[in-house]
């Protein structure tokens, strides 16, 4: 049985260029020492208790090879909130599109106006 309820995260996408915030959101989420997130069955972080509603976890970047990651609370060890639907995935996309391609994306629409 979990202790805490968790409902999701949020973002559930994020750069695999940079430390990523998640946000757990849940209810009955306590201020405990040894709270921590899950990564990927793998990976402990440290979390961080913003209120009975929400924690908030980093996930590193250098997990980027994973793709989608599972998400979870462990306390001192061991998993006490799981979900099927707790996945992060560290997209390669990048928004905005670099200086030069969005000049070619520019030019493009220019001739085609004219």
């Amino acid at each position: 049985m979990d202790l805490f309820r968790v409902k999701s995260i949020h973002p559930t996408v994020g750069s695999p260029d940079t430390v990523n915030n998640v946000s757990v959101i849940g209810s009955g989420l306590q201020d405990l020492e040894n709270l921590a997130c899950f990564v990927d069955q793998e990976f402990v972080v440290p979390a961080q208790y913003i209120n009975a509603t929400l924690l908030q976890c980093s996930i590193p970047p250098n997990l980027v090879d994973k793709g989608t990651v599972s998400v979870a609370l462990t306390l001192d060890g061991a998993t006490v909130s799981t979900g099927s639907d707790l996945l992060f995935t560290l997209s390669i996309f990048r928004w905005p599109p670099s200086a030069p391609h969005l000049d070619m994306l520019l030019a493009a629409q220019e001739l085609h106006l004219h």
